[in-house]
């Protein structure tokens, strides 16, 4: 007869073998991942760091491994992991550091802050104008990722001005603030004469949330920050009397 410590330990693992084959399966028919195909550098980094974030905590096989490598690449990456993969048959761990350390070296870059930053944002905790603390250190890793973004290490890495890699910052941002920014950046792209939203443009407004919802914070409580976000955006500024 079991034990109920040991009933429940059972019942833990078994839990968890199922949620990880969901989430192994979902990874595996997940049709809308990028895929790295090798033709520009710039797109390894984000597309290595997407990789790691869905595969955190499944712990997978040398096997599994080679499957995702093999179904997340195209082109020019996809001939390197088939030629990986012909190790496989001699030693599968092997085969997936020689696709690692080839992927690396080609198109790594060295950058290791470049990839730290990219991983951060990607994996931020929800930013909403009622949590300040979080909203200020949001815009100031993204601040950080744009001065990144300029040097000759970071650029051939960080392609901030993506539409992907942006879609994927901007949706560390709660409901709200997500509609502030998609009201914001459907002007300034009106405006544009290239017709496009830069990163930048992101980094200069969150600044300025963030600076109202200080202000107003200390004024006011955090009810009255949308109001006043709101009221800047129309430019109908609230006066705020010191």
């Amino acid at each position: 007869m079991l034990t109920p410590e040991r009933s429940i330990s059972q019942e833990g693992q078994l839990n968890y073998s199922v949620n990880r084959q969901l989430a192994l399966s979902s990874l595996k028919s997940n049709t809308r991942a990028i895929k790295f195909d090798g033709k520009d550098k710039a797109s390894y980094s984000p597309w290595k760091v997407a990789i790691e974030l869905e595969t955190e905590g499944l712990f997978l096989s040398d096997a599994e491994w080679l499957e995702i490598l093999q179904l997340r690449t195209a082109g020019i990456a996809l001939e390197l992991v088939k030629e990986g993969r012909k190790l496989a048959l001699i030693n599968p761990s092997k085969a997936v550091q020689f696709i690692w350390d080839k992927f690396n070296k080609r198109y790594g870059k060295k950058c290791q802050l470049a990839t730290d930053v990219l991983k951060r944002l990607q994996s931020f905790p929800t930013v909403s104008m009622k949590h300040r603390e979080n909203l200020y250190r949001f815009s100031d890793l993204c601040d950080e990722a744009l001065i990144l973004s300029t040097t000759e290490e970071g650029k051939s890495l960080i392609a901030l001005d993506c539409e992907d890699m942006q879609k994927t910052i901007v949706s560390r941002l709660d409901e709200k603030l997500r509609m502030k920014w998609g009201e914001k950046s459907a002007k300034i792209e009106r405006h544009s004469p290239s017709g496009t939203v830069l990163f930048k443009d992101f980094c200069q407004w969150l600044d300025e949330i963030a600076t109202v919802s200080e202000r107003c914070e200390y004024l006011y409580g955090t009810d009255y920050m949308t109001e006043v976000i709101d009221n800047n955006d129309n430019k109908k500024r609230t006066k705020i009397h010191k």
